[in-house]
């Protein structure tokens, strides 16, 4: 039996010029990403990606930046994951989901 992985697409948060680098779970964007560097000629971009691909044990060619790029809020396509809550676990993040 093959098991076949998904790509997950995520949006995230990016917030420039932090102190560290780390991940937090909000309520709006489900996701932030912490990082040092400023959001002048694509760094900020760059970091995003390194510090995810460093977290969840891939390749950064596996993450990609489908839309945000100039923006803060970023559309995000993360390989060989098949959901968010596995993405979420490997980074030490729980999401609270509402119950309806």
């Amino acid at each position: 039996m093959q098991v076949v992985f998904m790509t997950v697409i995520l949006d995230i948060k990016v917030i420039p010029r932090s102190k560290k680098q780390f991940f937090k779970i909000d309520p709006v964007y489900a996701l932030r990403c912490y990082v040092i560097s400023p959001p002048e000629h694509n760094k900020a971009n760059h970091e995003v990606v390194e510090c995810l691909a460093k977290a969840l044990k891939i390749s950064k060619g596996s993450i990609t930046i489908l839309a945000g790029a100039a923006a803060s809020i970023k559309r995000m396509s993360i390989e060989g994951f098949d959901s968010e809550d596995a993405i979420y676990a490997i980074l030490n993040l729980e999401v609270q989901h509402a119950l309806l």
